[in-house]
């Protein structure tokens, strides 16, 4: 069992720490990339483009989570009600 969780933990540590290189990596190359002007350009138009479907998805999840899953849970409940009587 301490083998088991020493290796998933000593796996977990060298995944974590090669995620943060290669953000690393990442934002370096961005960071370059974005001296080019035209390269600057669409990158930005990309990331924009990207957070704003990303903000789109969280909306709609938040509209389901607040409108639509109590609306189908009260509906689910009401049909059962009404099959028993």
């Amino acid at each position: 069992m301490f083998k088991r969780r020493l290796t998933q933990s000593i796996g977990c540590l060298i995944a974590g720490l090669g995620g943060a290189l290669t953000g690393i990596g990442a934002a370096i190359a961005i960071c370059f990339l974005l001296k080019v002007p035209i390269i600057g350009v669409i990158l930005k138009v990309v990331l924009v483009g990207a957070g704003l479907v990303v903000i789109g998805a969280l909306a709609i999840e938040f509209i389901n989570w607040l409108i639509v899953e109590p609306y189908r849970n009260h509906k689910c409940k009401r049909e059962k009600d009404g099959k028993d009587e």
